[in-house]
């Protein structure tokens, strides 16, 4: 404790305290409340907090395995206004030389103590670079979730006096769920729920939650944000009595409650813990205990104990426990066996390169098991070839180049993919490319529509996480207006005679949100030659080929039309609603450009068997 925060503390008064207690708490129920589910005021609420910064410290000391995982959760849902600061408390080489990397490659700041300090002195270094509104020190042994930092704001700002918050979480003693009780030796560890991930406990929290934000006497150190200006009121941690890591939040906590402070826990809100990776569990009691004694000391067993029994008993986190219990229970009776896979969720797979990513794809062809994690399976080779030409690694290949471009213009154009995104795959066909994605995107974000039912069923059939929703030729889309971030078409806007293209353009500029992502392939001009020059065996054993070449017959001068029109519907197929379409980036940008700011109109032939246009909706 710095002089400063002690000569302020001197002149904290409990009884002084417990009076301002008194007086709020009548204040409180003078008034009217209105309590109502969490999503009713989420967006409301998040709007609040939104020009609040926020620093986001995260102490290191070896443990690189989970460091990577954390890091990069961090890095997905890092929000407008959030700064990450790493301070490496002495790590080993490897360590060392993968934080000073990340740190270079993301343009965060990174504080190095050469020597291990500990845990307690190495966040307050954290705590003296911070700035910020909100400051969270987070344990480098947690996941984090999607608009976990924005709602922690969110509980701790929407409260009177806030000045401390913390999640929810499987493991953090009482803020815990659906257990909270350990054994002599450990607090509580929960196992997330069968095939369940970390983002989707958060989604199921932000369903079951309320408005209201629970106050609570003490909050878990692994994941605690601390307002700007409890702060710079109380200070920072006693690292002279808590040096390692072990007390000195309920020691916080408490010099909070003095101060005239509130601490909170954002039952919206969950941020999953591996649980200390940096201690072995005989050394992880040893300084509970030691800590426990100097807490005694300090506040009475009396207080402490109170405090335990008010986080036992605490309305709003019983209710939580509860219904984590019957989702428990719920998922272990939907299940026959155990099983010893997992599903692909992003938290396990951010961590795959492409290379890797492709790799594993590919082995799914195999086996649909692949490193522990149950792949979707593929249709029969036939349907394969008659949807895209090719089958097996070969089509999982072609899909991943443009799965691979699509990131990449998002990335270009300041989207960045978190596993809370929304994706739609426009004529997904039988899930090729959406699986691609499953590395981003929870499956709840990825959503596929087309208009044969077969192929979707295809999809369905061979396990592709997602939604998927047959559509009509000239319909429309089953999605809120500005509610997707990315619509890709692979092959599907090359098919269309220009009326349908203009009432998918309309729809999809519709669904996206404003600075959304619109790819498509369409079919260059260069596609003529394509048709001309096909061999005459080619020819005599494709019906297709027979049909384009059938139809330039029918077109004088074509090269002349196309000059013109900057568009050819070569009516193939059915003729109304689907044959193959040559357009131009003239006609792309006048026609397109309508709804959308065109990005890039690529015509390469060595890639890509179809000119790529991308474009982003306007903000």
């Amino acid at each position: 404790m710095g002089a400063r925060a002690r000569e302020r503390a001197a002149g904290y008064d409990f009884p002084y305290y417990r009076e301002k207690l008194v007086n709020f708490c009548r204040e409180i129920i003078g008034k009217e409340a209105t309590v109502r589910d969490y999503s009713q005021v989420r967006d409301e609420r998040l709007e609040c907090i939104a020009n609040k910064t926020v620093d986001i410290v995260i102490c290191v000391h070896n443990a690189l395995r989970d460091v990577r995982a954390c890091l990069a959760s961090v890095m997905a849902h890092l929000g407008a206004g959030h700064r990450v600061i790493l301070i490496d408390d002495g790590s080993g080489d490897e360590t060392r030389g993968y934080l000073h990397n990340f740190a270079r490659a993301n343009n965060l700041l990174l504080h190095r103590n050469g020597v291990a300090q500990g845990y307690t002195r190495a966040a307050n270094v954290g705590l003296s670079l911070s700035s910020a509104d909100l400051v969270i020190l987070l344990n480098s042994d947690t996941i984090v979730t999607s608009s976990w930092a924005e709602k922690l704001a969110d509980a701790v700002f929407s409260t009177p006096g806030g000045g401390a918050v913390g999640p929810m979480s499987n493991a953090a003693s009482f803020q815990s769920i659906p257990s909270t009780a350990g054994t002599d030796k450990q607090t509580a560890v929960n196992d997330l729920p069968p095939n369940t991930s970390p983002d989707e406990m958060n989604e199921w929290c932000e369903r079951h939650s309320t408005s209201a934000v629970p106050s609570v006497p003490l909050i878990h150190g692994f994941c605690l944000g601390i307002t700007r200006q409890a702060l710079d009121t109380v200070g920072k941690f006693d690292e002279s009595a808590f040096p390692h890591g072990y007390g000195e939040e309920n020691d916080y906590c408490f010099r909070l409650a003095a101060a005239g402070f509130r601490m909170v826990v954002a039952t919206h809100t969950y941020v999953y813990h591996v649980k200390s990776s940096s201690y072995t569990v005989g050394r992880r009691q040893a300084l509970s205990e030691q800590a426990q004694q100097v807490l005694y000391g300090r506040y009475g067993e009396a207080l402490f104990g109170s405090a335990i029994r008010a986080l036992e008993r605490s309305p709003e986190l019983s209710v939580m426990r509860v219904l984590a219990e019957n989702l428990y229970e719920e998922a272990l009776a939907g299940m026959t066996t155990f099983s010893t896979t997992r599903r692909p969720l992003p938290h396990l797979l951010s961590g795959l390169d492409d290379a890797q990513w492709l790799q594993t794809l590919q082995a799914s062809v195999d086996s649909r098991i692949v490193d522990g994690i149950n792949y979707p399976g593929f249709p029969d080779a036939s349907l394969q070839v008659e949807t895209v030409g090719s089958s097996g690694k070969e089509t999982i290949a072609e899909g991943f180049r443009f799965y691979s471009f699509v990131l990449n213009a998002a990335r270009v154009n300041g989207i960045k993919l978190t596993p809370g995104s929304k994706v739609l795959d426009f004529g997904a066909g039988w899930g090729r490319i959406m699986r691609c994605f499953l590395r981003e995107v929870l499956p709840s974000g990825l959503h596929g529509v087309d208009t044969s039912d077969r192929f979707l069923g295809a999809a369905r059939q061979t396990g592709v996480p997602g939604t998927f929703n047959l559509i009509q030729p000239d319909g429309s889309l089953p999605f809120e207006s500005n509610s997707l971030d990315i619509v890709y078409a692979y092959s599907v806007f090359s098919h269309l005679p220009e009326h349908i293209q203009k009432i998918w353009l309309t729809e999809i500029a519709r669904v996206l949100k404003p600075g959304g992502l619109f790819v498509a392939t369409v079919q260059p001009p260069r596609f003529l030659d394509f048709i001309r020059s096909a061999e005459k065996e080619c020819v005599a054993k494709s019906a297709w080929l027979q049909e384009l070449r059938a139809e330039l017959t029918k077109i004088k001068n074509i090269d002349t039309a196309l000059e013109e029109s900057k568009f050819i519907f070569l009516p193939t197929n059915n003729g109304k609603t689907y044959g193959d379409t040559i357009m131009t980036s003239t006609y792309v940008g006048r026609v397109w450009g309508a709804h959308f700011d065109i990005k890039e109109y690529l015509d390469d032939a060595e890639r890509f068997q179809q000119a790529i246009v991308t474009a982003q909706v306007r903000k």
